[in-house]
């Protein structure tokens, strides 16, 4: 009687539980089970953002029959033949390369350069056109400098649109020598410049004029604008 107590007892307190009985005692495994519920859950995102960068042309110089050179040599100047500007200028072009893709943008090269000033050239100094180094670095000789222009046929003129191809590239401030087509890298494009001897209103002994050599560098810079 005891026992059947002890398995009734055991069995009511041991509703949905597992049970195990032996005599005179009860053991009760007791385990839990959970339903299953609906888990939790975010979707975290992240926006990425760069920029693809235009890749600057290697801008390389070509004389005038397009063979590269470093240093352009003007052919020997007759002294005697320069009434301000020597009457034929020597062609050379500028040449992009490297450019890589296109952008937005248009492809431009300007240039810029020291200005001619004494002792070298001790007159006429402005407008700035008077391409040379200063001191021993620009040579020898005295009052003459080098002229970038347009075409071959120069005058002191600003180089721009109206100026029919006669205008000449100041040293002041940067001048657009070359533009290209918008949206464009510029690759393969090539830009003829024209390079001179002038020797603004000193051209004699008299007026301290010297023979000897002359130097200018030329500096071009590449932007995409």
């Amino acid at each position: 009687m005891k026992i059947k107590i002890a398995k009734m007892y055991c069995q009511m307190v041991a509703i949905g539980l597992s049970v195990a009985a032996s005599i005179g005692y009860c053991v009760l495994s007791v385990g839990f089970v959970f339903s299953a519920g609906v888990a939790a859950s975010t979707s975290p995102a992240v926006t990425l953002q760069t920029n693809i960068l235009q890749t600057a042309c290697t801008i390389s110089f070509l004389d005038k029959g397009k063979a590269p050179v470093t240093t352009l040599p003007l052919d020997p100047i007759n002294s005697s033949l320069i009434d301000r500007i020597y009457p034929t200028a020597t062609l050379f072009y500028i040449k992009m390369s490297g450019c890589g893709v296109a952008g937005t943008k248009t492809p431009q090269v300007t240039i810029t350069g020291i200005n001619a000033s004494a002792p070298d050239v001790t007159s006429g100094n402005s407008p700035g056109f008077k391409f040379r180094n200063s001191g021993v670095s620009g040579g020898t000789s005295k009052e003459y400098f080098v002229v970038v222009g347009e075409g071959p046929t120069l005058s002191y003129i600003a180089a721009s649109t109206t100026s029919a191809g006669k205008g000449m590239y100041s040293t002041a401030s940067p001048n657009v020598v070359y533009k290209g087509k918008v949206a464009t890298s510029g690759e393969g494009d090539t830009q003829a410049l024209y390079a001179s001897v002038a020797c603004n209103d000193k051209c004699t002994y008299a007026k301290g004029a010297r023979a000897g050599s002359l130097i200018a560098s030329l500096t071009f810079q590449f932007d995409y604008k």
